[in-house]
Parts: C-alpha cells; sequence; structure tokens
C-alpha cells in the first residue's frame, strides 16, 4: 500500500501479488496440520462429520495452497506486474474450491460405501 501512494504502482502491485503467494503459502502449510473445527478451514457438513474426510481434504487443500503459492512467486516476476495479484489470488481461489469439491467427492464415496 506504501509503494500504491508514493506513485510507484507497479512496485505495489508486484508486492501484492507477493503476499498473497506468501499468504497461500501459510495458509497451506498450516491447513495441513489444523485439527477439526468449526472456525478454521475447509467447514463443510460432510467435514465435519468425518474425521477422516477433514484430514485428507486439509492434506490436499493445504499441499494445493503451498506448492502453488511457492510456484507462484517466480511466475510474477515472469507475467506483466498489472496481473500480479491474479495469480496469487488464483491460488487461493483454486485451492479452497478444489478442497470443496474433493471433500463432496470423498462425503459421496463414504455414502456408497456404507451403503
Amino acid at each position: 500500500m506504501v509503494y500504491l501512494t508514493t506513485g510507484d504502482a507497479l512496485k505495489g502491485i508486484m508486492a501484492l501479488g507477493i503476499v498473497f503467494a506468501l499468504l497461500c503459502i501459510f495458509l497451506g502449510n498450516y491447513l495441513q496440520a489444523v485439527k477439526p473445527n468449526y472456525f478454521i478451514g475447509i467447514r463443510t457438513p460432510w467435514t465435519l462429520n468425518s474425521e477422516d474426510n477433514w484430514r485428507k481434504t486439509h492434506l490436499l487443500s493445504g499441499r494445493i495452497l503451498f506448492y502453488g503459492g511457492l510456484l507462484s512467486i517466480p511466475v510474477l516476476f515472469l507475467v506483466p506486474s498489472n496481473l500480479a495479484p491474479i495469480g496469487g489470488v488464483s491460488v487461493l481461489l483454486f485451492g479452497t474450491f478444489f478442497g470443496l469439491i474433493y471433500s463432496y467427492i470423498l462425503f459421496r464415496n463414504e455414502k456408497k460405501e456404507t451403503a
């Protein structure tokens, strides 16, 4: 934000992209170890009801976010500066939505096995 207010918008946008990448790395690393709870993580009804679903979902989502954040840092230097934050945000959204879909697939598979 400081770069944006001082007039060097390109550096500010690039810094914002790096912050998003670091956020993805931090969240990805943290999600892999978080225990089932109602406050942090991918909290869907099926992940909260099954500890196995919670563990598998957060392990995969955490890895996607962590490695996506690591990959997006060098990519930030290859794309034009005005597109830099889009990479970090897209990694964050992809990791989250993929985790939601994956947890539902696990839920459906568990439901079929018990039926």
